[in-house]
């Protein structure tokens, strides 16, 4: 079986089907695969970036960003109960839905911060937020978890 940091397997009786069929193998669409063909495999974060940046896009243009939470998120914004005043930082925040969800929650006393690698996602994020008219609330940032731009006890709550 061959496989990676990012998870790909090609093992055809892999517990996990997800990882033996997934995207980063093979992508026809990449000038490189992170499964590693050679000397010249882009490193994670270049991959994850190139990756969420073409899929953040492809929702920009397709509209399919409308889509309602996922139940995971759902039951995330159950248990982190978000209230007025409150800052909250979520890690990762891809299309910013779930940020936004919770600006409506913390208005305008609070904020909801998302940083993800991937401009795109930023991008998308930011104009969900003008169109809502959250933008004074939700705020997005392109970062990388390991290398927070924020001092030390900026948020509340810390999600991913």
């Amino acid at each position: 079986m061959r496989s990676d940091s990012c998870g790909c397997g090609s093992d055809p009786d892999a517990s996990d089907k997800n990882l033996s069929s997934a995207p980063c193998c093979g992508d026809s669409n990449l000038n490189q695969s992170c499964c590693g063909s050679g000397s010249g495999s882009m490193g994670t974060e270049e991959t994850v970036k190139e990756r969420y940046g073409r899929t953040w896009k492809s929702q920009e243009t397709s509209g399919s960003w409308q889509a309602s939470l996922s139940e995971a998120h759902k039951v995330l914004l159950d248990e982190l109960k978000p209230a007025k005043g409150m800052r909250v930082l979520d890690v990762g925040s891809g299309g910013g839905e779930t940020v936004l969800a919770i600006a409506e929650k913390v208005g305008s006393t609070g904020s909801a911060v998302g940083i993800d690698l991937t401009p795109e996602g930023v991008e998308l994020s930011k104009k969900k937020a003008e169109q809502r008219k959250l933008g004074g609330v939700a705020k997005f940032h392109v970062a990388n978890a390991l290398e927070l731009p924020f001092p030390d006890s900026s948020f509340d709550a810390v999600i991913s």
